[in-house]
């Protein structure tokens, strides 16, 4: 009986650790890397609690993005590991200071976290940016990357290539505005959708791919943190 007793409290220990972050971070009023869920924006932000929910600072520069019963996320600065995943309840509320904040309810555990959606960034504002794949001689734009995939767009034309989901394309290359090249070991198909195609991408292995991907990575986030701030004047 007791170890079952253990079992049914579990939920609520679960619950506690995430509430027990977002008061760490409310305490400490230090900056958090907020990531909008399927938008590729990110943006610091401090949070606090209030009456159940959690309160976040918006930046003037994020408008629609954040929407009713959407999700934003932010890892545990403390353990990396961890990640809260929290849903939108109102979008957009006035304070009487003038500052704008959006509210979210408290999760009752940690989220799943993926590597794929760990460092997303959205790059469908870019038409120079591709996936080249010789073996399909193709170039598909991206309109999405991280360190471990990417999802690219089927026009017209590369709507007559076909993908087989799993199988290994060897080798590819990403193309940034046509004068950067980063090679790629092999990509894999990994869903299909009418126009876009999901891709894994594995990188060379001596390492320097890896690296310049990563750096381009850093770019879109120091861009993006400039743009917002752009839209914030």
């Amino acid at each position: 009986m007791a170890k079952l007793s253990n079992l049914l409290k579990l939920p609520r220990s679960k619950e506690r650790q995430v509430l027990q972050v977002l008061q760490n971070a409310e305490k400490n009023k230090s900056p958090i890397r907020i990531e909008i869920e399927n938008s590729g924006m990110r943006f610091f932000s401090i949070l606090t609690l209030k009456r159940g929910l959690v309160v976040i600072a918006k930046p003037p520069g994020v408008k629609t993005e954040i929407a009713r019963n959407g999700y934003v996320r932010f890892k545990n600065p403390e353990d990396e590991n961890q990640e809260v995943r929290l849903q939108v309840t109102v979008p957009h509320f006035n304070l009487l200071s003038g500052s704008y904040v959006f509210l979210c309810q408290i999760p009752k555990e940690f989220a799943e976290t993926s590597k794929r959606n760990a460092d997303r960034y959205n790059t469908s504002r870019f038409n120079n940016l591709h996936l080249y794949i010789p073996v399909k001689k193709g170039q598909y734009r991206i309109i999405d990357i991280s360190m471990y995939g990417c999802k690219v767009f089927l026009d017209r034309v590369a709507l007559n290539n076909k993908f087989e989901v799993g199988t290994k394309l060897s080798p590819a290359t990403i193309s940034i505005g046509g004068k950067v090249d980063i090679d790629l070991d092999s990509v894999v198909p990994r869903s299909q959708h009418k126009n876009t195609v999901g891709f894994q991408l594995v990188v060379g292995g001596d390492g320097s791919s890896g690296k310049y991907l990563s750096h381009f990575l850093t770019s879109l986030e120091t861009a993006e943190s400039t743009r917002l701030r752009a839209d914030s004047v």
